[in-house]
């Protein structure tokens, strides 16, 4: 690890430290200006801004970098103005800090609450994508963390053009500037010394793909917020309108296919499947793939099987001649993974609860502390199951053992 690496990120955890008592006990006002200021800001700064993204789109192209990760990292007039638009919707959003979100009293009179407070210092590392350092700044800003972020090297110059905004805005309300800080450096380094640096960072919050998110996982000596490779759904109900669906579905996809939120799979209920994706519709995606289940009996016909490479099972597949891929399990074990159909007889589902009607005396025995009586060791299963200890559940309050 670089030694200039190790200073840098004790320069910045130092200084983020520093600004933490200010920025989490300032009112929500000054907070929302340094928002607001910020959002204007990045619309008055947009030639500056997209001057720098075209510097960095030229060295990617130089680079070798994919269509999908250049669309990532361009950004233009819209995009730009999507971002402002962004500041001000958090600004508009309620202030988390000091809101109650539990309240309760114990029986002698001792009074908890449950109040949401700031992390401290949040370091966030991500990738590609400019338009990360603002909303994870504003996030932290909002929520009266200070934060160090750690962009992407081919963003960089980007980054740092939106991250003039944010600290003009922090100026402008009287704040720190150093409660956002970017790591100016592509020094690969820096993000080891960043995970390493206990004491300076309070959580560590990696945004990226699934590399990046192991790395910080397996090498971070701080609390790390992470995520696992997901799959981005949309459902469509059984009732939803059809006009109303292929508009969010085609939104969910195609509004901006390179980012992370953008649709992978698509689930349309049963009960409508036979409207929703009937092949006289217009096709809502050319070239798709959607997961559907096939209707009870329609094993035969435009349903064939193929045996699949990965399991021993078999799959439920129908082409659709307006361009559609339709592709299940059978039915007998996705209405288990979806919760449909009739659950087996032996199923928790289908057993009766019984319904126990306890005595006073035992009741009060649930909330003393005593040694249960052990079952022997050729007991059947259901008076070992009486005899466990499981009886805390009838008491009213939880905490209400008594000695």
């Amino acid at each position: 690890m670089s030694v200039d690496a190790v200073a840098l990120v004790q320069s910045l955890g130092a200084a983020a430290r520093a600004a933490l008592p200010v920025l989490a006990q300032a009112p929500r006002a000054r907070k929302d200006a340094a928002l607001l200021a910020a959002a204007a800001a990045v619309r008055a700064q947009s030639a500056a801004i997209l001057a720098a993204n075209a510097a960095d789109l030229a060295e990617a192209r130089t680079a070798g970098l994919s269509a999908a990760l250049l669309d990532r990292l361009a950004l233009d007039a819209g995009r730009l103005e999507g971002i402002a638009r962004g500041l001000e919707d958090v600004a508009a959003l309620p202030d988390p800090v000091g809101s109650v979100i539990g309240d309760w009293v114990r029986p002698n009179g001792l009074h908890f609450q449950r109040v949401r407070v700031p992390l401290g210092v949040i370091a966030v590392i991500y990738e590609s994508r400019p338009n990360v350092t603002v909303d994870a700044g504003a996030l932290c800003l909002k929520s009266g963390n200070a934060a160090i972020l750690r962009g992407g090297s081919e963003s960089l110059r980007s980054s740092a053009a939106l991250h003039a905004c944010l600290v003009a805005g922090l100026e402008s309300a009287g704040l720190p500037p150093s409660a956002v800080q970017l790591v100016g450096t592509r020094d690969r380094a820096v993000v080891g010394a960043l995970l390493g640096a206990r004491g300076l960072i309070d959580v560590v919050v990696p945004r990226g793909g699934k590399g990046l998110v192991a790395r910080v996982q397996q090498e971070a000596r701080v609390p790390v917020i992470g995520h696992l490779d997901g799959i981005c759904h949309v459902y469509v109900h059984g009732a939803a309108s059809l006009d109303m669906a292929r508009e969010i579905v085609l939104n969910a996809k195609l509004r901006r296919t390179g980012v992370c939120g953008a649709a992978e799979t698509l689930l349309v209920d049963q009960a409508c499947a036979g409207t929703h994706l009937h092949c006289s519709q217009p096709c809502w995606m050319p070239a798709a793939k959607c997961a559907a289940m096939p209707p009870p009996g329609r094993r035969t016909g435009a349903w064939s099987r193929r045996p699949t490479r990965t399991s021993a099972r078999s799959s439920w597949r129908r082409s659709s001649p307006c361009g559609w891929s339709l592709a299940s399990m059978p039915p007998s074990r996705t209405s288990r993974r979806m919760g449909r159909g009739t659950p087996r007889a032996s199923s928790p589902l289908t057993r009766p609860l019984p319904n126990v009607s306890l005595p006073a005396s035992t009741a009060r025995s649930c909330c003393t502390t005593r040694q249960p009586s052990l079952p022997t060791a050729g007991s059947s299963a259901s008076a070992r199951r009486s005899a466990s200890p499981r009886t805390a559940s009838t008491r009213a309050d939880p905490w209400a053992w008594s000695s």
